[in-house]
């Protein structure tokens, strides 16, 4: 069995990453980068949603 890891270490650039991230403060390009995986995900979650009859499997037990 995988243990999750629930407070991974991070170095102090990597919390200063994620705190610009964020905050708003990305850029351009990466603001556009996560508007397409959000768009990406949501439409992989609405098919996998009607390939189940309007259920989502996920929830189901």
């Amino acid at each position: 069995m995988i243990k999750a890891v629930s407070n991974p270490p991070m170095g102090n650039e990597d919390i200063k990453e994620f705190r610009r991230i964020v905050c708003g403060d990305a850029s351009s390009e990466e603001r556009e980068s996560q508007s397409a995986l959000l768009k990406k995900i949501i439409s992989v979650g609405v098919e996998v949603t009607k390939n189940n009859g309007g259920k989502n499997p996920i929830l189901e037990n």
